[in-house]
């Protein structure tokens, strides 16, 4: 889908209905703005929070939060 939107005053722009309804948006939300090879690509935070949850919710990285926790206990009890 490729739409256009224009740089209003103030630097800011006005999402088209369709975006709005396509990313479920609510007045409000906030979005995530990343610059890729010179391309903007716009994200609501829900998806790039369940981008991170997916991907560390892999097999290699169980007991990851488990080992940092008891790491973190053992760097306390030496202070």
């Amino acid at each position: 889908m490729r739409l256009r939107v224009k740089l209003e005053n103030g630097h800011r722009l006005t999402l088209p209905p369709e975006v709005v309804e396509m990313l479920a948006l609510q007045e409000g939300d906030t979005l995530v703005l990343t610059l890729e090879e010179g391309r903007v690509v716009l994200q609501s935070q829900r998806q790039v929070t369940r981008a991170i949850q997916s991907k560390y919710a892999r097999p290699e990285f169980s007991g990851m939060v488990e080992e940092l926790i008891a790491e973190r206990r053992a760097e306390a009890e030496r202070e």
